[in-house]
């Protein structure tokens, strides 16, 4: 019912109105549309619920009724195959021994004696430097050195007869200022026990002496303090004082005693400091002279044994001059350099560069000889290749130069450490990249020195197992790896698709290894399982063949 009076809405603002039409005629004529749009409608839908029948029955057809469809499968026989992993590099040919030949001589260029592609013996001469300045820098000298040696010859002889006249004279008593000293202190000696000899002769009379001497001095110095005491107490008296005049009497009294004992003192000295105490003075003037006379016979001994050691020094002076060993170095530097000037080959091989001209220095880089029977392939190995390549894999090695011919080789020397930076360090940003060394296996291989090459490293190597392209594996519901195969079911011809558990082994970038007990040689592998289900019946395409 909405439906029909939102068609008649619909319809009266679509319809237009007459003009010039009796309102009566008007609403008649929409009258009649509005009959005719309902009859229209009502067919319509029927219409409509015919068509969802008829669509009905044909899924039901479909779903139940219809026999399923045969899918069209691409498949190939299951066969028997080798599968390997691979790792693709480049490099370039080098020598296994290639030597720089340098000289740091600053000789010119005399004579040549290679070219490039000239194969050399070692010790096979390369080129010859000019050698005139050398040789008579070498006659300077030796020159030189037979002149050091001939001084030194001479000045050692004379140092060692000074010695040998000073030892012998030393030992035979000749050192003529020893024997001056040794004289002077026997003497001196002498001396000293004669004064002694006096002095004991009187030695009563010189005791007497002193005590006489002795009991004057004592008085003297009674006498002095008296004086002494009493010029104190009268200078210190008053004049005015009635014991002044007293006190001025003691202090005359005390001087006059004091003269007299000096009077006594000067006798008494006279009659026993002359003669007597001169055996006293002898005697300690002669120990004088006896201990500087001992002092200077030590000092004597003391200087010829000083001398000794000085001409022994001065002999090992003119041991030390002569020492030539500096001008021998220098002598063996150029006669090296002769030797040097002579430029030859360091190894046996090939000449394959030649820098030196005649009459140009003959410094710096001259000459470059490589082994090119002994050849090796210097690449990179990319950071996540290096764990997968070990030393000895083999590798198999093309170059543009050869066509299709294959060198076998194998992997020499893989760099502990990455490739290092510009200052340096090892290089962690970017590609990091290991350097690595391949050898090849014939040393006549016909490569050359720089040709560029293409490598094959065999990381990994399967012989006679199935493989099967990654698109052919599938995981069925227990998360099993499975593929399936095309397997005759019923009428015949009638192929079904087959869900075989698998298990995977080595994996190359196209194909994997798989094994199963339910595979059998020849078994019809579908490539491209996608969108089948187990049991669907298929239609085999064409096979493709075993080609894996």
């Amino acid at each position: 019912m909405t439906e029909q009076m939102e068609g008649q809405q619909a319809l009266a603002q679509e319809e237009p109105v007459l003009p010039g039409l009796p309102p009566t005629l008007e609403q008649d004529r929409r009258t009649d549309n509005t009959r005719f749009t309902r009859r229209r409608f009502r067919k319509r839908k029927l219409v409509l619920w015919g068509v969802a029948v008829v669509l009905a029955g044909a899924a039901v057809y479909q779903l139940f009724l219809k026999p399923p469809a045969v899918v069209p499968a691409a498949n190939t026989p299951l066969t028997k195959t080798d599968l390997q992993n691979e790792i693709s590099l480049t490099g370039t040919v080098e020598s296994a021994q290639a030597v720089m030949v340098y000289s740091d001589l600053n000789s010119f260029v005399q004579q040549v004696e290679v070219r490039v592609g000239d194969r050399v013996e070692a010790g096979q001469v390369l080129a010859q430097l000019d050698t005139a300045d050398l040789e008579l820098q070498i006659a300077q000298q030796q020159a030189e050195l037979n002149k050091i040696s001939q001084q030194s010859t001479l000045s050692q002889r004379m140092r060692q007869r000074e010695l040998e006249n000073a030892q012998g004279d030393l030992e035979n008593g000749l050192d003529a200022s020893l024997i001056s000293a040794e004289n002077s202190l026997r003497s001196a000696q002498q001396e000293l026990n004669d004064a002694r000899r006096d002095l004991e002769e009187h030695r009563d009379d010189l005791d007497h002496a002193d005590e006489v001497m002795n009991a004057a001095e004592k008085a003297l110095s009674r006498a002095s303090a008296a004086r002494d005491k009493a010029e104190r107490a009268w200078k210190a008296a008053d004049p005015a004082d009635p014991d002044y005049e007293q006190l001025k009497k003691a202090y005359d009294d005390a001087e006059a005693a004091w003269e007299a004992a000096f009077q006594d003192w000067q006798e008494k000295d006279t009659e026993y400091g002359g003669d007597l105490s001169s055996y006293s003075r002898n005697y300690r003037s002669a120990r004088v002279a006896y201990e500087n006379a001992l002092a200077a016979y030590n000092a004597a001994q003391n200087a010829s044994g000083q001398n000794l050691e000085n001409l022994e020094d001065q002999l090992r002076s003119a041991q030390i001059d002569g020492d030539t060993t500096a001008n021998q170095i220098a002598l063996q530097q150029s006669q090296k350099d002769l030797a040097d000037s002579t430029i030859k080959a360091p190894i046996s091989g090939t000449v394959t560069a030649v820098y030196a001209k005649v009459g140009a220095p003959g410094s710096g880089l001259l000459f470059v000889v490589e082994n090119t029977d002994d050849l090796v392939i210097k690449t990179e190995l990319k950071e996540y290749d290096v764990a997968s390549v070990q030393e000895g894999m083999p590798v198999q090695v093309k170059s543009d130069a050869t066509g299709d011919r294959v060198f076998p080789a194998s992997v020499s020397h893989i760099a502990p450490t990455a490739q290092k930076a510009a200052d340096g360090s090892t290089q962690s940003s970017g590609s990091v990249e290991f350097d690595t060394e391949v050898r090849l296996d014939q040393p006549d291989s016909g490569l050359r020195v720089g040709m560029n090459v293409r490598m094959t490293v065999v990381t990994a190597e399967r012989k006679g197992v199935w493989a099967v392209p990654y698109d052919a594996l599938v995981t069925d519901a227990q998360g099993q790896t499975a593929v399936y195969v095309a397997r005759p079911q019923g009428e015949e011809g009638s192929m079904v698709a087959v869900e075989v558990p698998v298990d995977t082994g080595l994996e190359t970038d196209f194909y994997v290894e798989i094994s199963s007990g339910q595979l059998a040689e020849g078994d019809l592998l579908l490539t491209q399982p996608a969108g089948i289900l187990p049991g669907a019946p298929v239609t085999l395409a064409p096979a493709e063949g075993s080609g894996l």
